[in-house]
């Protein structure tokens, strides 16, 4: 016996198994059901929730099952304390855009020379933003050949952020401190797309909710 499975997950929540026997089978197929799914439907059919789907009895031949459910996008609290995007599997970040220098040195006689070299990179495009609501916009794109290209993301969220005061880090010029040093918005709300984490390179995860004034 033989078990495919065709998905786009995590960006799309279906699933297309496709169970082949040479004979009939008693064998049992178990697929975990993440907590966070919704309205669960297998083969088109709405089931209830549950932790595990337990298929069997398969007949000679091809059996296909097809599951899909819902996910909720939220901004859920993160262990520090500060906010995070998410929906299902995928955690959310807002992109930095950033200029990256190639660093070339010797070192104990090795040569690190352009491309195998360090990188500097330096953000150059605003980072310091609260959530200024819980509303969260899902935009649902192609999924390309490489799924967490940085310009071609298979799907984002549009979120209402505001500046904020976050401050630095004391004898940094360009790193952000470890917690804002205020939440109160410096500006009125304004949408900007949030990235799956795996997409940007440089990034603000985790961000405080913001006082609006």
């Amino acid at each position: 016996m033989s078990v495919s499975l065709e998905t786009d997950y995590p960006f799309k929540n279906s699933f297309i198994y496709r169970v082949n026997s040479e004979k009939k089978t008693a064998a049992k197929l178990y697929i975990r059901i993440p907590s966070f799914a919704k309205n669960i439907k297998l083969n088109g059919e709405s089931i209830g929730k549950r932790p595990m789907l337990k298929l069997g009895g398969f007949e000679a031949g091809e059996t296909v099952i097809r599951l899909e459910y819902e996910v909720e996008a939220k901004i859920i609290t993160s262990p520090s304390g500060l906010y995070t995007a998410r929906r299902g599997s995928l955690l959310f970040s807002l992109p930095i855009a950033y200029e990256k220098r190639p660093v070339e040195y010797t070192r104990a006689g090795v040569e690190r020379k352009f491309p195998y070299c360090d990188y500097h990179i330096k953000g150059v495009s605003d980072w310091n933003f609260g959530f200024a609501s819980d509303l969260l916009e899902v935009n649902e794109k192609e999924i390309g050949n490489m799924p967490f290209a940085y310009e071609t993301p298979p799907v984002t969220l549009t979120a209402e952020l505001s500046h904020i005061d976050w401050g630095l880090e004391p004898r940094y010029d360009s790193i952000c401190a470890a917690k804002p040093k205020s939440r109160v918005a410096l500006d009125a709300p304004q949408k900007i797309e949030l990235y799956p984490y795996g997409c940007a390179r440089l990034r603000m995860t985790e961000v405080p909710k913001v006082k609006l004034k």
